[in-house]
């Protein structure tokens, strides 16, 4: 479960957490399409790319403290988003599914 705290508003149900290296590198590739309700967290994670991927997705780019920092929204494929100063967390999900819902500066919970 993803939830913002500031507001108490649950965000998505079903959390994958990318929190080796090997699942941070695999990430979404491979998939034809993002579940509704669902987004995957990446742990340690500064800048993403949507290299060989299928679908535009969005991305929320959180503080060690996941707050948030950065909102990328309907990111195509074929993108890279460089280094966002003082992410620890990335997370992935289907365009428009919650990233109308936060702002930068709250806080998330997992």
């Amino acid at each position: 479960m993803l939830k913002n705290i500031t507001t108490g508003e649950m965000l998505v149900h079903k959390l994958e957490h990318a929190d080796t290296p090997a699942k941070a590198v695999q990430g979404l590739l491979g998939r034809s399409r993002i579940e509704d309700n669902y987004a995957m967290i990446i742990y340690h994670c500064q800048s993403i790319h949507t290299w060989y991927m299928k679908f535009s997705i969005d991305v929320i780019f959180l503080d060690p403290y996941k707050r948030v920092l950065c909102i990328v929204k309907n990111m195509a494929p074929w993108r890279y988003i460089g280094y966002i100063k003082g992410s620890e967390y990335a997370i992935e999900s289907k365009v428009n599914s919650f990233s109308s819902r936060i702002a930068i500066g709250d806080q998330l919970a997992w």
